[in-house]
Formats: C-alpha cells, sequence, structure tokens
C-alpha cells in the first residue's frame, strides 16, 4: 500500500510536496497512488471575489499534470 502525498502550491506559484496552510497557499490537495488521482481541497480564489481564479486554477493545473502526467484530476466536493 502507498502512502497519500500532499501538496501545496505556495504563492510564489512553486509545487511543494507537503501540507501548506493559511494564506500562503494558492491551492492544496494530495495525490492517491492507489487510485492514480490528485485530488484538490483548496482552490486558488481570487481574493477579491472569492472565486476560482481562472488564470491561477490553469496555474494550478499545469504544476499537477507535470507533476504527475498520468493522474486524474479531481476536486473534493466532486
Amino acid at each position: 500500500m502507498f502512502r497519500i502525498q500532499t501538496w501545496h502550491i505556495n504563492k510564489d506559484d512553486a509545487l511543494l510536496l507537503d501540507r501548506g496552510f493559511g494564506e500562503q497557499d494558492h491551492a492544496r490537495g494530495y495525490y492517491d497512488p492507489d487510485h492514480n488521482e490528485v485530488v484538490i481541497t483548496l482552490e486558488a480564489e481570487n481574493r477579491n471575489t472569492h472565486e476560482i481564479d481562472p488564470a491561477a486554477h490553469c496555474l494550478v493545473l499545469a504544476k499537477l499534470r507535470t507533476r504527475w502526467p498520468t493522474a486524474h484530476i479531481t476536486r473534493e466536493d466532486q
């Protein structure tokens, strides 16, 4: 059995393989190697509208696809 790997993308747009917390995160989630799935648990938000920021979200997806190219990417609420 594999261990779930947590990740976050920080305010400098770097993908870091650790938990992350608070205002430093653009997005956060985990990779489940048993299911080859990346789950986004915290979406990249626009600070003014508090809606998902499409530009930041595209950046997050690109970084996740680079790190785990064959994984299925979902959001926690899907």
